[in-house]
């Protein structure tokens, strides 16, 4: 939690949903806490990262621009990581969503979320 608090506030988590993330993540991976905190504050940066200007963040043409990978691979299987006002969704609803849909995708497609959410490590 000393590792991930900060960043899971700037995006929306409750401390219910840390917590619970956090111990998910645990039982699942045997990892130390240390190493799941680190892990989810990762994940979470790369959730709120910006490529661009919120100014820029506008259509291109007629296509909404991708402002960071996760927004683009979440694209892919039907999932906004923004609202209506073009606005970042709460991070916990975004991973729900995307829970909701996990057991729908092929390998290969969980194979390159997991990838673009989390890392090679």
């Amino acid at each position: 939690m000393e590792k991930t608090a900060s960043s899971a506030a700037s995006v929306g988590m409750s401390l219910q949903s840390t917590s619970a993330f956090i111990s998910v993540m645990e039982q699942t991976t045997r990892e130390s806490a240390q190493n799941i905190g680190s892990a989810l504050k990762s994940i979470i940066s790369r959730y709120g990262e910006m490529k661009a200007s919120p100014a820029k963040l506008l259509n291109v043409d007629g296509e909404e621009v991708a402002f960071n990978k996760v927004d683009t691979a979440l694209k892919s299987i039907g999932i906004s990581i923004k609202d209506a006002s073009g606005q970042f969704r709460d991070f916990d609803d975004v991973i729900m969503e995307l829970a909701s849909k996990w057991n729908t995708l092929d390998n290969n497609t969980q194979r390159y979320i997991a990838t673009i959410m989390a890392g090679n490590r």
